[in-house]
Order: C-alpha cells, then sequence, then structure tokens
C-alpha cells in the first residue's frame, strides 16, 4: 500500500487504521531502517495522509501531527493525531 502526506512524503506501508472510538488515532505500520528522528522528520507537519492499496481506490486521513513512534526490528509503527476530517 501507499501512503502519501500532504508534505510530499512517500512510504510504502503494510497497513493504516483509525481513528476509530477505542483507537483515537491513525496508525501506520510500515518497513524501514532509517533512524526514527529521520521519519519522525517527514511525517511532522503533515495534516492529511492518503492510502491507496488498489488502484483508483484511495482513503484520506486528516491528521494533526506525530504522537508517537515506535521500531521493532525493520518494522516501523507511526501514531498520528487524528485531525478534523477525513474518512476513517
Amino acid at each position: 500500500m501507499t501512503i502519501k502526506t500532504n508534505t510530499g512524503m512517500t512510504w510504502e506501508a503494510d497497513w493504516i487504521v483509525g481513528p476509530t472510538r477505542t483507537l483515537g488515532h491513525v496508525v501506520v505500520q510500515l518497513r524501514d531502517d532509517r533512524p526514527l528522528s529521520v521519519i519522525a522528520a517527514e511525517a511532522e507537519g503533515a495534516t492529511k495522509i492518503a492510502a491507496t492499496d488498489r488502484p483508483g481506490i484511495e482513503t484520506t486521513y486528516a491528521v494533526a501531527g506525530l504522537a508517537g513512534l515506535t521500531r521493532e526490528g525493520d518494522t516501523v509503527t507511526l501514531r498520528m493525531l487524528p485531525g478534523g476530517g477525513g474518512d476513517e
């Protein structure tokens, strides 16, 4: 799945979900071995994330900044604060 932000960043992600009633964040999981500080700098300032998992099918998430970032091996999980609008 391809993830694009309004700040011009493009990532290949495993999945994206949220926000929901029980999960207050938009969560993105991707494979990336770069330093977390580099990934965080790319995510900071994003207010929109567009996810395309099939040609012609795009879901847009409104976000309001980076809430957290973790790594397990080469798997990175970004938690983004939800913004106003966007699709769930």
